[in-house]
């Protein structure tokens, strides 16, 4: 008897497992995907305004396009002391912008940054560049809570104010 009724529980046991792992996995959006790579990839736009096109000067970007008409033509962008940067093909930021983007970042105050702002920070050795998804204080201050818009979770640990270094204003693809 009791070998039944332990039958039973595992039988049931797995049953509601499979059908959790089946309802989870049916429901997740593609910004939640994963791989054992990271991040799936996903379709970003791709590069049409090529880095040879990008000038970034102390007082702002200029940007030369081309029009169907194959006349050059110029676009500026009154920024101060703006910085241009490039990606490497982490995914963590798929759909918005992948490694064939091109960004113009500007230093901020750290306390006009917002939830929803993209900005470059500095962990390490390296720099990321996500989305703001919390604004708080604690006992040391001003802090910020990050996470790629294509990863399933924050990035680890509070991002402070001396680690930013700023704001993504544009993002040319």
């Amino acid at each position: 008897m009791q070998l039944k009724v332990l039958i039973a529980l595992f039988t049931t046991i797995f049953l509601f497992g499979a059908a959790s792992a089946l309802v989870l996995t049916t429901t997740l959006s593609p910004a939640q995907e994963w791989t054992l790579n990271g991040p799936a990839e996903h379709p970003s736009p791709g590069d049409t305004v090529t880095e040879d096109r990008i000038n970034v000067y102390k007082n702002g970007v200029y940007v030369t396009l081309e029009d169907q008409d194959k006349n050059d033509w110029l676009l500026f962008m009154d920024l101060q002391d703006p910085t241009w940067s490039t990606f490497t093909d982490t995914n963590s930021m798929d759909p918005v912008f992948d490694k064939e983007a091109n960004t113009v970042r500007i230093k901020v105050p750290p306390e006009s940054l917002q939830v929803g702002d993209i900005i470059s920070y500095r962990r390490n050795d390296d720099i990321i560049i996500h989305r703001i998804v919390h604004v708080d204080h604690d006992e040391q201050g001003l802090y910020f809570i990050l996470k790629g818009d294509n990863n399933p979770t924050s990035d680890p640990g509070k991002v402070r104010p001396s680690q930013v270094l700023g704001k993504i204003v544009a993002i040319l693809y």
